[in-house]
């Protein structure tokens, strides 16, 4: 396959059935943290198949949009997506919430706590002045 141009991803990823958001838990940063992709899958309307990861998981089904397993096991991985198949309405269900997470994870919400954080930091990290919400 040929590499596909970033600009052109978020058309290709709207076309998918189901999301796969399967780390490999290597690394402390794997584990603990959220993924791009994730949240990918989430702007472009596609339920996800995503390991189960602490916050990985909480997204997944706090507001419903897929399935969280242990993705360490190929078995996990197709039984999950077998259980979309035989469960239409469970996969319409996940579909449609992905457009209320949507108006949750994105950048107009996020980056007023990303600037809060930075403007909370202890004054002995050297910033010049507060940190203005100019960004787009």
């Amino acid at each position: 396959l040929d590499k596909v141009p970033f600009e052109k991803l978020p058309q290709i990823t709207r076309e998918a059935f189901v999301g796969f958001q399967v780390l490999q838990n290597v690394c402390f940063n794997h584990y603990s943290a959220s993924s791009n992709k994730l949240f990918e899958y989430i702007m472009a309307h596609v339920p996800v198949i995503a390991c189960d990861f602490p916050e990985i998981k909480r997204v997944v089904e706090e507001n419903e949009v897929g399935i969280a397993t242990d993705t360490h096991s190929s078995q996990n991985i197709a039984a999950a997506v077998n259980h979309l198949l035989q469960h239409p309405e469970l996969y319409d269900r996940y579909r449609a919430n992905t457009r209320r997470a949507k108006m949750i994870y994105n950048w107009q919400n996020e980056k007023q706590k990303l600037l809060n954080v930075y403007n909370t930091l202890d004054d002995n990290v050297s910033f010049i002045g507060k940190i203005q919400p100019q960004m787009k």
